[in-house]
């Protein structure tokens, strides 16, 4: 399986979703790729990390993540770019 950065991206905006309502077919499809996703999520720089996390797990704003962490919009976006690549490359490895 090819872990495109829009895939990464899907499962990183649908993460809660998946994990607490994913019906039993779902959850086949998409608890393997959602193990992958926090393991290549825990392997990230701390703050690339503590973005990607404050962003699409913990369901904060742009705004909220800029006012938390001190730092600038073009932070979060530079950040979350290098997370997608980066997440897309572990899991990528791990299947491959």
């Amino acid at each position: 399986m090819e872990f495109t950065e829009e895939y990464i991206l899907f499962l990183l905006k649908n993460y809660n979703l998946i994990q607490s309502k994913a019906n039993r077919q779902q959850t086949r499809i998409f608890k393997k790729s959602i193990r992958r996703l926090e393991k290549a999520i825990d392997s990230l720089d701390e703050n690339v990390k503590q973005i990607v996390e404050d962003i699409y797990l913990n369901g904060l704003t742009w705004q909220e993540t800029m006012a938390k962490n001190y730092i600038s919009h073009s932070t979060i976006s530079r950040a979350r770019k290098k997370a997608l690549r980066e997440i897309a490359k572990k899991m990528e490895k791990e299947c491959g």
